[in-house]
């Protein structure tokens, strides 16, 4: 299950429901957006729950990501080889 495609499909499916339900009572338009917003999110929820959480990027040993740029680049290193900006200490 991917958590994150499951939860982002029920917001918006909700919000997209609300949009609909809020249209009958108050009719200003808005379930032209509200309808595909709901079929969407259902389609994203569906989606999530049948895929898997994708695994998480790690650099190899001894080496980091640059802050800015994303390459790789060896761990003690102050500045960036590639992107020349200087590297700050994660705080964890």
């Amino acid at each position: 299950m991917y958590r994150g495609l499951v939860a982002s499909g029920l917001i918006l499916g909700v919000f997209g429901l609300f949009l609909v339900i809020t249209d009958l009572y108050a009719p200003l338009g808005v379930s032209i957006f509200g309808l595909p917003m709901s079929i969407l999110g259902g389609i994203m929820f569906v989606v999530g729950l049948l895929r898997t959480e994708p695994a998480p990027i790690e650099p190899a040993p001894g080496m980091k990501f640059c802050w800015y740029c994303m390459k790789e680049i060896p761990a003690e290193s102050k500045e960036c080889p590639n992107c020349s900006l200087p590297q700050h200490e994660a705080k964890d």
